[in-house]
């Protein structure tokens, strides 16, 4: 909390749902919260909580380099936090030319900022990827250093983001040694207020809510489901520990410590809770060509950071329900505001 408190912290794609939560997290420990991002309809979560009127937000597409340009001049940020891109494996797959604009010319956008900026006091980027940057390997459980690839769009374009910041660095910012950058790995995660569609949380919410059938797309596959609690804490605690130990350039894993599971092992906890029913769900076919298995080795984070999820698959399942329920009874409320900074004080400062 002491590192991050009044430091000035921009983070992009700040209306999305893992950028919200952070921006959430980073205003609990006392920073100076800005934020780029554009408005979409799944971006409910930004909305409920009123979260433009708690930080400095600017609506601005990340590949707009002139006014990202004037607006990263005009905060001089400590930390970058870079969430913008397309998250979501079938958009991508269905619309590749704008993931692509996104994913690889966004990021790119931002780095030339940096590099024509010149900035010279210490900063951190922070580019959040994904587990799903690795080369396919069915068999394996991906570490740091594994090869980078991707069958289907969004991996290519996750993979490419890796790439793109290993070799800015390298050409650009090695040798000024005020420059940090990271590379954040991350499994598939969970959490109340995720609205996006073709996610499997999301999904079940919307079945609830309508009263429709839930349909399935991949039920074999396993993921290193986590929760985002978990999962934006180890982010947090790698910006720190690179800094505090000058580590320039860096790329992390964070992954539960028990192994992947299928989405049908998901399903089954949900059933077992009464959260759904097992009559409701209809396995469909997947049009869209996915990696079936993923698994991550956080090894790394776990031995360097002291990090692990503090949430178990259930209790991580729970978690998100329970907060589902607070949005759908305090929307647009200044109770529901604090009950999640409740949820987030409980987690940070009081969870082992």
């Amino acid at each position: 909390m002491k590192f991050y408190s009044k430091k000035k912290i921009l983070i992009t794609g700040v209306t999305g749902f893992k950028g919200a939560w952070l921006a959430l997290i980073l205003k609990l420990f006392g920073a100076q919260v800005f934020g780029i991002g554009i408005k979409k309809r799944e971006y409910k979560f930004f909305n409920f909580l009123k979260l433009s009127s708690k930080i400095r937000f600017y609506n601005l597409n990340i590949n707009n380099y002139k006014k990202l340009k004037e607006i990263i001049e005009k905060i001089q940020p400590d930390i970058i936090f870079h969430l913008a891109s397309e998250s979501l494996v079938v958009r991508c797959n269905f619309f590749p030319k704008k993931a692509i604009t996104t994913n690889i010319l966004g990021l790119t956008n931002l780095f030339l900022v940096l590099k024509d900026l010149d900035i010279k006091k210490k900063i951190i980027i922070n580019v959040v990827t994904s587990d799903k940057c690795y080369e396919p390997n069915d068999k394996k459980s991906y570490n740091e250093d594994d090869s980078l690839g991707g069958f289907d769009v969004y991996s290519a374009t996750k993979s490419c983001q890796e790439i793109l910041s290993r070799s800015f660095y390298q050409s650009y910012f090695k040798e000024k040694k005020n420059y940090f950058f990271l590379t954040l790995r991350a499994g598939n995660v969970i959490g109340g207020g995720d609205y996006s569609p073709y996610r499997l949380l999301p999904d079940i919410i919307r079945s609830l809510n309508n009263k429709t059938r839930l349909n399935i797309r991949n039920p074999f596959a396993t993921r290193p489901w986590q929760h985002i609690y978990d999962c934006l804490n180890g982010y947090l605690l790698a910006c720190r520990y690179c800094f505090s130990h000058n580590i320039n350039y860096s790329s992390w894993n964070f992954g539960p410590k028990k192994k992947s599971i299928q989405v049908l092992d998901i399903l089954k906890i949900l059933i077992r809770k009464n959260f759904i029913k097992k009559s409701n769900v209809l396995i469909k076919k997947n049009l869209v060509n996915e990696s079936i298995n993923l698994s991550l080795n956080s090894n790394k984070a776990r031995r360097f950071l002291k990090w692990k999820t503090k949430f178990s698959y259930n209790q991580a399942i729970t978690e998100t329900f329970q907060v589902y329920n607070l949005i759908k009874n305090f929307s647009y409320n200044i109770l529901l505001y604090k009950e999640i900074n409740k949820r987030l004080y409980n987690y940070f400062f009081t969870r082992k």
